[in-house]
């Protein structure tokens, strides 16, 4: 399971776990971006804490500039080639989704 952990401090911690990685989906690394060890995916309390953690760190960082030729600032979707909307990150409007509304719920502390 892969996690975004924009901060370097979390990043840092992420890949110290014995067996983690940096996701390298097309063989570079994906900036910021962590595999979580095979072995911590048995421990649900421990995935549930690093992704809350990666949830919590992505949405308070700064959003990215949307990429070149798409307009800001709209709440109309943009349109593809054929016309149909595209969905995208830069004009959703909706509320945050939490990790408990998935059902991840904990009271231990996130890892330093």
């Amino acid at each position: 399971m892969g996690v975004k952990l924009p901060d370097g401090t979390a990043h840092t911690a992420a890949r110290g776990l014995p067996g983690a990685s940096d996701w390298a989906p097309h063989g570079s690394p994906m900036s910021g971006w962590v595999l979580l060890p095979p072995d911590l995916l048995d421990d649900r309390d421990a995935v549930q804490q690093w992704v809350v953690r990666a949830y919590d760190l992505v949405r308070a960082a700064p959003a990215d500039a949307p990429p070149a030729g798409r307009e800001t600032g709209t709440d109309e979707p943009s349109q593809g080639e054929d016309g149909r909307p595209q969905a995208h990150r830069a004009g959703h409007q909706g509320p945050p989704v939490r990790p408990q509304a998935a059902g991840l719920t904990s009271t231990r502390p996130v890892p330093p």
